[in-house]
């Protein structure tokens, strides 16, 4: 998805930091959902990160750069741009095509040379031919190669909101970000993926689990100072917990 940024800067300048981080979710959602999304607001709370109240506060500003049509919503700029990029692969698809099919003709040539060659025959009666063992080992399948993390490569809404579900809406998109930075960094075969979003979904779970581990050490201090006061009593119990943290 193309950002050209004067463009929205000059367009976008009295919108809120909030605003803003809002109106490029939705863009990004829509470019990922061929062009539309769903005129609702619950739907469109959950896809920008924010509560159904805070959403009612914000949308106006917002919405007013999109067109709201038969339950859908659209915005003009970017379904022009989504139309280029669509023309733009359908050229490239053509030209691979032909581009094989060239080279096909090529390697057929050395065999129409072949052919004009005729057979020779022989007097020795042909060798009768073996049948093929039923035990011959067969060759193993090649496995399909990955692909490195494609540029401004997004998830699909789904999964995004589902890690919005786990971790909250900031730290969705900060994890977006540490995902697609990490992976453009890993080279070789290691940086190669035959399913990215599955590997984005296995990164927000480890986040949300190591988030819930990290968690539990405070869990449990709270449960040893509550022992603390019911065995020593107020007094002993601050005097316990003051010498538990230095220690």
């Amino acid at each position: 998805m193309q950002l050209y940024v004067a463009d929205y800067l000059g367009d976008t300048r009295h919108l809120t930091t909030e605003q803003h981080g809002a109106y490029l979710l939705l863009l990004m959602t829509m470019w990922r959902s061929d062009g539309v999304l769903p005129d609702d607001d619950k739907k469109l709370a959950r896809i920008v990160g924010c509560t159904a109240s805070r959403w009612a506060k914000i949308r106006d500003d917002v919405l007013a750069f999109f067109t709201a049509k038969g339950g859908q919503l659209t915005n003009r700029r970017l379904t022009i741009e989504l139309k280029k990029a669509s023309e733009k692969s359908i050229k490239r698809a053509e030209a691979g095509t032909r581009g094989g099919q060239a080279t096909a003709l090529k390697s057929k040539e050395p065999e129409a040379a072949n052919a004009t060659v005729l057979p020779q025959h022989s007097s020795e009666p042909e060798p009768e031919k073996k049948e093929l063992s039923t035990n011959v080992e067969r060759r193993a399948p090649v496995l399909a190669k990955g692909c490195t993390i494609p540029d401004g490569w997004l998830p699909n809404p789904d999964d995004f909101l589902k890690a919005i579900d786990l971790i909250g809406a900031e730290r969705a998109a900060a994890e977006l970000e540490k995902f697609t930075d990490y992976w453009r960094g890993v080279p070789g075969a290691k940086g190669r993926k035959l399913d990215w979003p599955a590997t984005y979904r296995n990164w927000i779970r480890r986040t949300a689990e190591s988030t819930a581990q990290n968690a539990k050490p405070d869990k449990l201090a709270a449960r040893h100072d509550n022992y603390a006061a019911s065995w020593t009593g107020a007094d002993g119990a601050a005097e316990l917990m003051a010498a538990r943290r230095a220690f």
